[in-house]
């Protein structure tokens, strides 16, 4: 008989109140009473799978102890019709007893099979110095992994730092080219339009020195016609 999951359906948040998804109704494996896993399913990303002792409910909604990071690097463990291998229980109760601090589910591993042990403190020396070298390399593989991250995000800092002085370079070229083309093209303006004027000008100088000429023949000839139409007055006066 499947059982019935109590949390099914409910929100799961990180510590930090980040939201990470919805607790799924697991397939059960013929024990009536709710596994001791939880899968949590995420839409945008693949569910991972947590124990249920780690989990805090507050109002609505359940609380990891731990960030996106540690939810990021879960083991890849996954809750089948069958039951979960002793294998798969040790390698998620490692991962989050180091982030949670809840101890381990104390468990005997043989040949797939687990009994829970009849003396507390039985290989818990060995499962110490396992979950020890597990959090040793888990930190040596995320350090790696940033150092890796940091070289390249270097390298493609230096890449378009070059790309955009390159760019800034021809840019610049570019300005410089237009703004003597302009300025080529302004100086000849000029040119043609001092040209222009000095024509205008002398066209102008000519046609007011005909004018003047025109204006001054015209007063010499009324200054003869006035100066002969007195003569004749003058000579009738003298008789």
């Amino acid at each position: 008989m499947t059982p019935i999951e109590p949390y099914a359906g409910m929100d799961v948040y990180t510590n930090d109140d980040e939201r990470v998804g919805r607790v799924k109704q697991g397939p059960g494996d013929g024990d009536p009473r709710p596994s001791e896993y939880l899968t949590i399913h995420r839409p945008r990303a693949r569910d991972i799978v947590v124990p249920r002792s780690i989990l805090r409910l507050s109002e609505d909604r359940l609380v990891l102890p731990f960030g996106m990071n540690v939810v990021e690097g879960a083991p890849n463990v996954s809750l089948h019709r069958r039951a979960m291998t002793v294998e798969e229980k040790w390698t998620l109760d490692s991962c989050y007893s180091l982030w949670s601090g809840v101890p381990l589910t104390q468990v005997e591993i043989v040949k797939g099979q687990y009994s829970k042990p009849e003396r507390e403190g039985v290989d818990m020396n060995e499962k110490a110095k396992q979950t020890t070298d597990w959090a040793k390399a888990k930190v040596a593989e995320v350090r790696e992994k940033a150092e890796a991250q940091g070289a390249e995000l270097v390298e493609r800092a230096k890449a378009k730092g070059a790309e955009l002085r390159e760019t800034a370079k021809k840019q610049a070229a570019d300005l410089r080219e237009k703004a003597e083309k302009d300025a080529a093209k302004l100086r000849e303006k000029g040119q043609e339009d001092a040209a222009e004027l000095r024509e205008k000008a002398k066209q102008q100088a000519a046609d007011l020195l005909a004018k003047a000429k025109q204006d001054a023949a015209a007063l010499r000839e009324k200054a003869k016609r006035e100066a002969k139409a007195h003569r004749p007055k003058a000579k009738d006066t003298v008789a």
